[in-house]
């Protein structure tokens, strides 16, 4: 499964090899929004509306092998693909960049402790990169 949550919608892909077998885009009500003081603070409401959508449609979440999602504002990393732990989780949400991007490391962590499974982020935005002349 793929996740990727922006400032009103929550977009989800379910993907059996290559051939994606669901596809949505969730929207969300401002004023569903609205009653969270902080972004970090709709975590539970957005992993909440992607498992009722998901059993909506009868799939089941234990059929799940890993879940993505976009990397974020982390410390520098090598560019590559990271698992969801306790350290990001409290570096993300301790930030005081907190935003959209964040959302999806949150929502995978919860969605993979409750089924048992990977989560997994593609390195974003703080990827630690530099030319051989520089190093």
């Amino acid at each position: 499964m793929a996740i990727n949550p922006g400032s009103t919608s929550t977009k989800v892909a379910i993907f059996n090899d290559k051939e994606c077998v669901f596809k949505k885009n969730i929207k969300h009500q401002v004023e569903d929004l609205a009653r969270f003081e902080k972004v970090s603070d709709q975590m539970t409401f957005r992993k909440d509306v992607i498992v009722n959508e998901l059993k909506n449609e009868n799939i089941d979440l234990s059929e799940l092998d890993i879940v993505m999602g976009r990397g974020g504002l982390l410390r520098p990393i090598t560019s590559g693909v990271y698992e969801v732990n306790d350290v990001m989780i409290r570096d993300l949400v301790n930030s005081p960049w907190y935003s959209s991007l964040h959302k999806a490391k949150e929502i995978l962590y919860m969605l993979c402790g409750k089924l048992d499974i990977s989560g997994d982020v593609m390195s974003g935005t703080t990827v630690k990169f530099s030319f051989p002349i520089q190093q």
